[in-house]
């Protein structure tokens, strides 16, 4: 495996050689919230079109779904009938170089041969949220603040919308800044799906785990002041259905925004112990269970839990061609979306985004298994969409990404699934929230509607016993 300095040669995104093609150059940060009306949308992102064109205005986002949608039908197709503007090969991918980052050249490099391709669609700005987020988000402008320590050790004062819509001008607390707006982005107060997890590789895919999933979102439930919101990011309670040997076992993850003051937690519930217990750790780089221990706990939407061992740095602003609006990807069964080497490229949309650029290099004294990271943040959003990872000998690891679309009726563009490829092993694991599993839930693929509190009670999953 080509090591990091030397990845695809001169095509390679490598901060050394791109530096001048990147947005680098900032001003002190400006952060009146007015902003937020003018210049830039209610989260944060530039509202006018890019010079290039390739990036359209934003006018608001889709908060309605289209004629003849309803409750109980597959998340709405969007733009039916749209075809691609461009698609990029292993052939033609020098032309589009500066637009595609490390893991997807080498997803060329690799599988060019075997079909492997980018169908690159007209780029539509979904990205929204309720009033209250953009309300929260311009005050969090005044409130929101790093905790004693700094900002990788935890948050404070933030509540309800996007703590740092406006980054700082210094790219070490920028590049923080960037992905706590990540970890706290819009993905709505409660959500509930069913979801399946398979790992695939050598000819096989194997479903190594299906679950209903609840997630409460403290941060943005607008029942609450932010006075009696006590630092609890998320919680997220899975029951699994599948394998026949997890039925009925229980997890449940609790984050915090100051993870070193008030740590996360884990606890697992297994129908052959018949006890909950508590994990004594699951984040960082400890492998994760649910994912076929394939990837890590800190991998979960590509990036989730404590900060501190890494320095971060933005490294400034670009356009990608990154995965979005995937509703293409709904109706489907994995048969026909998990190709035995890599996801089937025609159930894929890509769009040109711009996209914030966030390094992770280990802190002093650290120790991980993936020592750099780079993370590609939609703007509109403030999600990772995606990211490269290097090992400790500095070669090129894994390659993840994120599966976004755009829910009207919440409205939002979240994330349903992800996947990573494991280049050194020659396999991938995918999780997503439309096939493998009953569907739909509540009548929907992802339901929003509030999820009562005790079934994020570590006692209830004790109490419930098997489901």
């Amino acid at each position: 495996m080509k090591r990091r300095n030397i990845l695809l040669g001169s095509a390679a995104l490598v901060t050394a050689q791109t530096l001048g093609k990147f947005n680098v150059a900032r001003a002190a940060a400006n952060l009146d919230p007015q902003r937020l009306t003018q210049d830039l949308t209610p989260l944060g992102a530039e509202r006018a079109a890019s010079a290039s064109g390739h990036v359209p205005a934003w006018t608001g986002g889709v908060s309605t779904p289209p004629a003849g949608w309803s409750q109980g039908m597959f998340p709405p197709d969007l733009f039916t009938g749209q075809k691609p503007l461009f698609t990029v090969t292993a052939d033609n991918m020098s032309q589009y170089a500066d637009m595609l980052n490390d893991g997807q050249k080498l997803m060329f490099k690799t599988f060019g041969a075997a079909g492997f391709h980018i169908n690159v669609f007209p780029s539509e700005r979904t990205a929204c949220a309720p009033q209250y987020v953009y309300d929260n988000t311009a005050k969090n402008i005044a409130r929101a603040k790093a905790v004693d320590g700094g900002l990788t050790i935890g948050i404070t004062g933030a509540f309800g919308g996007v703590p740092f819509p406006i980054l700082s001008d210094d790219p070490t607390a920028a590049g923080a800044q960037a992905m706590w707006n990540h970890l706290t982005r819009w993905q709505g107060a409660f959500q509930s799906s069913l979801t399946a997890q398979y790992v695939v590789g050598n000819n096989t895919r194997t479903l190594t785990n299906a679950e209903q999933i609840s997630i409460r979102q403290r941060y943005y439930d607008p029942s609450l002041a932010p006075e009696d919101f006590n630092g609890v990011l998320l919680e997220e309670y899975l029951e699994y259905t599948a394998p026949p040997t997890a039925v009925g076992g229980k997890f449940l993850v609790i984050d915090t925004l100051q993870p070193k003051q008030n740590p996360n937690r884990a606890y697992e519930y297994l129908v052959g112990e018949g006890r909950v217990r508590q994990l004594p750790q699951a984040e960082y780089d400890v492998p994760a269970p649910q994912l076929g221990d394939a990837v890590n706990y800190d991998e979960a939407y590509l990036f989730q839990g404590a900060m501190d061992r890494y320095v971060w740095k933005l490294v400034g602003k670009k356009e990608m061609i990154i995965p979005y609006n995937q509703q293409t990807m709904m109706n489907t069964t994995p048969e026909d979306l998990l190709g035995l080497q890599f996801v089937n490229p025609d159930r894929v949309r890509y769009e040109i985004h711009r996209c914030w650029v966030v390094e992770a290099s280990l802190a002093p004294g650290a120790r991980m298994t993936d020592p750099f990271r780079r993370f590609y943040i939609d703007e509109d959003t403030w999600t990772v969409v995606a990211a490269d990872l290097y090992d400790t000998q500095n070669n090129y690891w894994r390659y993840a990404e994120n599966i976004l679309i755009a829910q009207p009726d919440l409205p939002g563009t979240i994330i349903t699934g992800s996947v990573w490829y494991n280049f050194q092993e020659a396999k991938y694991v995918f999780a997503g929230t439309f096939f493998g599993t009953p569907y739909p839930i509540g009548g929907k693929a992802v339901g929003f509607a509030p999820i009562d509190a005790s079934k994020f009670d570590p006692q209830s999953m004790a109490n419930s016993g098997g489901l």
